[in-house]
């Protein structure tokens, strides 16, 4: 949803309930990602490598999770 600038608090647009999908999907996709790599280093014995590609996810993970969180309150927000 956004806001029309030409009508005072008028609505612009609703979006499709499975936008709200969309930052859940991208992180579970980067998430995948990031576990093949670290297994793909696994399997060549190298488990510092393994363990820098699983720490390296978690910061990833957290901005996806803030960034959908910023978007949902400020979805709720503008009811």
């Amino acid at each position: 949803m956004y806001l029309n600038p030409y009508v005072a608090g008028g609505i612009g647009r609703f979006g499709s309930k499975f936008e709200c999908l969309i930052f859940p999907a991208a992180a579970i996709i980067v998430g995948a990602l990031f576990l093949l790599a670290a297994r793909n280093r696994g399997k060549k014995d190298d488990i510092a490598e393994e363990k820098a590609f699983v720490l390296s996810s978690l910061p990833a993970m957290a901005i996806f999770f803030f960034m959908e969180l910023f978007c949902m309150l400020g979805g709720l927000r503008n009811k």
